[in-house]
């Protein structure tokens, strides 16, 4: 793809918008958005990047919105509402994007202690900012926490939000070797918060405390397996995500966001052995790193590293 301006070029929004679809408050073609009661869910198809254009957005009473088959690599959620959005249910989160960034890892063979690493994740318009997924343990040594962000191919979708970015996954810990041969142990790393975006070209009203999340999910505590060597570390937990609201007129913003790191699991707890396993390590936002594993021979110790924290920012738009 080639683009109609130089590095150092300065660039207008009027200019973007000739090019790219960067409207603010999007079109309203996907009607009003009104939720009272109950837990709407938005299927995110698995793809990258999902945006729905409503003319208002309403979440009141005890109403819920969720969000469920993310991407692997994690999905940016861009929420654009022509009119107002009032945000003022009881239900705690009331819009939950938590576990929809990165992968963790997911598997871990028993007899040649084979382990996964978390998935990275990437921003969600233009892939340049990718957050680094955690690094699996070995028969020797801990899981580590994903790195801070580093910059790849400059792939662009559009020009909007290219700092937005979804937490990644959280590794697998490791597993003790067994004479009983192969098994899989349930030891799975948390998934990465994900990425949400609400455009709010009316007026802005949000507040819940603790309304809106878009945390890391928990590593999974280590399951025993067969033979005599059967100790199976926890996996580490997924990284928080990103959440921005840009509002054109604000009535309330008392509102909070979660954006916690998801906690790493514990070694598993019937073990007959003091053998040594190695717990997985908690993914990374941006620019945060994620907590590395611990190790141990001891049952239900938590060894798995804690993901590290996200980012959360309700502003006045300002550009769009």
């Amino acid at each position: 793809m080639s683009y109609p301006w130089n590095i150092g070029d300065e660039v207008n929004a009027s200019e973007l918008n000739s090019k790219f679809d960067l409207s603010f408050g999007g079109d309203g073609s996907d009607g009003a958005l009104a939720i009272t009661t109950g837990t709407t869910d938005i299927d995110l198809g698995a793809v990258s990047v999902v945006e729905l254009n409503y003319t208002s957005i309403s979440i009141t009473g005890t109403g819920k919105l969720t969000f469920s088959n993310p991407a692997t690599h994690g999905t940016m959620i861009v929420l654009k509402s022509q009119g107002d959005v009032t945000l003022t249910s009881s239900e705690t989160p009331m819009i939950d994007a938590s576990g929809m960034g990165a992968a963790g890892g997911n598997k871990g063979t028993i007899s040649n202690n084979v382990n996964e690493a978390g998935a990275i994740g990437y921003d969600g318009y233009c892939s340049l900012i990718k957050t680094n997924g955690a690094v699996a343990p070995t028969t020797s040594a801990v899981g580590t926490g994903g790195a801070i962000a580093t910059t790849i191919a400059f792939i662009v979708n559009s020009f909007k939000y290219f700092n937005a970015w979804v937490g990644s996954g959280g590794s697998t810990g490791s597993t003790a070797s067994s004479a009983s041969g192969y098994w899989t142990p349930a030891n799975t790393g948390g998934r990465g918060g994900g990425c949400l975006v609400i455009e709010c070209a009316g007026a802005f009203n949000f507040t819940t405390a603790s309304g809106i999340s878009v945390n890391g999910k928990d590593g999974s505590d280590g399951v025993d397996g067969p033979g005599s060597y059967r100790n199976v570390a926890g996996g580490g937990g997924g990284a928080g995500g990103f959440f921005l609201a840009l509002y054109n007129t604000l009535t309330a913003n008392t509102g909070t966001v979660t954006i916690a790191g998801g906690i790493g699991g514990d070694n598993s707890t019937g073990t007959t052995s003091s053998n040594t396993v190695y717990g997985g390590g908690g993914g990374s936002s941006a620019d945060i790193v994620g907590g590395d594993g611990s190790s141990s021979g001891s049952s239900g110790v938590t060894t798995g590293g804690t993901g590290s924290v996200g980012l959360s920012s309700v502003q006045e738009n300002k550009v769009f």
